[in-house]
């Protein structure tokens, strides 16, 4: 969709509004209602498109604990970013997760869940099995055939789509990757690093994450 077309569309939208509370249209109210409901969310979900397509930036790799997670996927910017679920009306996170604690062996793994409209899903695992508390920063491979170890994934509404269900494309020994951690702050709760992983029909490069639990 053009600006011009966007702008005028949103004029409409604007100007039933004011005619609407202004009683020119009272008795039609109630079905003006979601019609205008739907109409202002499929701005919103042509604005997001539009927004991939123009090729956002990346944002820098940083140490702070700003919350972000980004990478590229088949050479396209991705980063991760809230949304409102039309099927449960719940907000759903842009990152869930960062250190995460199992009870099975008292250590605090790394487990981070980033999110985009609608339905696409990058995640990010790294079992401790260390004698250590935490994590120790480095370089982390991701080349097992399994969800217990380490592993990253990635689906998205299309996979949905084609399989009827949620279809999950991970790390194995084929389709390998890495994670590395480069900051480790156990007293602010702040984890950052990098990572890159190839899985089915995707390849996964420069990603970053920047997470403050």
């Amino acid at each position: 969709m053009k600006n011009s077309d966007l702008l005028t569309f949103v004029n409409f939208i604007l100007n039933t509004i004011s005619e609407l509370y202004s009683g020119k249209l009272r008795r039609m109210k109630i079905f003006i209602k979601p019609i205008l409901f739907v109409a202002l969310w499929s701005v919103l979900i042509i604005v997001s498109c539009k927004k991939d397509c123009e090729g956002v930036n990346l944002p820098p790799l940083s140490l702070t604990g700003k919350n972000i997670f980004a990478c590229k996927i088949n050479g396209k910017c991705w980063i991760a970013e809230g949304y409102l679920s039309f099927g449960t009306g719940l907000y759903v996170p842009a990152i869930s997760g960062g250190f995460w604690p199992r009870p099975n062996n008292g250590r605090m793994h790394l487990y981070i869940v980033a999110q985009r409209p609608y339905i696409e899903r990058v995640e990010l695992f790294i079992r401790n099995e260390s004698a250590e508390y935490f994590l120790k920063p480095g370089i982390y491979p991701l080349n097992k055939n399994t969800f217990i170890l380490d592993f990253a994934s990635y689906f998205n509404e299309h996979l949905v789509k084609d399989y009827g269900a949620l279809y999950f494309t991970t790390t194995d020994s084929t389709h390998t990757g890495w994670i590395e951690i480069i900051k480790l702050d156990t007293v602010n709760k702040i984890i950052s690093g990098r990572f890159e992983f190839s899985v089915i029909g995707s390849s996964v490069t420069a990603g970053r994450f920047d997470i403050k639990n």
